[in-house]
């Protein structure tokens, strides 16, 4: 399987994990909120330049912070 970058694509996998794998909830809300978190933090290191990296900081940020809560609460 080919790595790729494509958030898109990741996303994608997650829903198939979904119905195939029910019992790997948490374990996809890690790698999904380590992968928003680390986008959200490449956004604030790189200093965002136009209003296109703004709304992808602040919606990586708040992906973020919404999966956090999730698997915090589910622990």
């Amino acid at each position: 399987m080919a790595v790729t970058k494509n958030p898109v694509v990741h996303v994608n996998y997650t829903k198939f994990y979904k119905v195939f794998m029910q019992q790997w909830g948490l374990v996809r809300t890690f790698g999904s909120g380590l992968y928003y978190g680390i986008a959200g933090l490449q956004h604030v290191l790189i200093k965002s330049a136009g209003i296109n990296e703004m709304f992808a900081l602040v919606t990586n940020i708040s992906i973020f912070l919404l999966l956090l809560a999730y698997f915090v609460t589910t622990i």
